[in-house]
């Protein structure tokens, strides 16, 4: 192709075609999208009949690209970057032409939700100081409560190093109340 065809664009439609096919085959899918609609867009108006192929070659790179999203999402998932992989997925159902590709796609997201709130679900929660100190405490009596408290913040922190199992630490805090 010549500099001055290039330049001017005067490109014919098998030419454009040509193009956008190559870039395909070496796996360019944004680039030949983008190649492919501009042919379709010549060929709305010089060759209908040709549309409808040119159509269904830009949808086919619009799949590539989505399946590609849906891999790195997948990658994204194992190194636990739930968030960019979530968008990942968003990303591969917009730019899908196929609904099969959208919907697997929707799919992975919500199987990657679902994990990710099992394993939070399984992990216990860290409990607060007085969270802790409220466990420790519940079962005195009165008396001893108030007993307990009169020593003030040391045994508190003495009691809820024991609770960590700190006991080091709470031997030596004892020892000095």
């Amino acid at each position: 192709m010549s500099l001055f065809k290039k330049l001017l664009g005067t490109r014919t439609l098998a030419e454009q075609k040509q193009e956008a096919d190559a870039l395909f085959a070496a796996g360019d899918y944004v680039t030949a999208r983008f190649r492919y609609e501009k042919a379709l867009e010549r060929a709305n108006q010089e060759d209908p009949a040709q549309a409808a192929s040119l159509r269904d070659q830009a949808n086919a790179c619009r799949d590539q690209m989505a399946k590609a999203h849906i891999r790195r999402a997948v990658e994204l998932a194992k190194e636990h970057e739930l968030e960019l992989a979530l968008t990942e997925l968003n990303n591969a159902v917009e730019v899908a032409a196929s609904p099969a590709i959208a919907e697997e796609a929707r799919q992975q997201a919500e199987a990657m939700e679902r994990a990710d709130a099992r394993e939070k679900a399984a992990e216990p929660a860290a409990l607060s100081e007085e969270e802790k100190f409220v466990a420790i405490a519940g079962s005195w009596e009165d008396e001893q409560a108030e007993e307990y408290e009169r020593y003030g913040e040391e045994l508190r922190q003495a009691l809820l190093a024991l609770y960590d199992e700190r006991f080091d630490e709470a031997l030596k805090m004892l020892e000095a109340i």
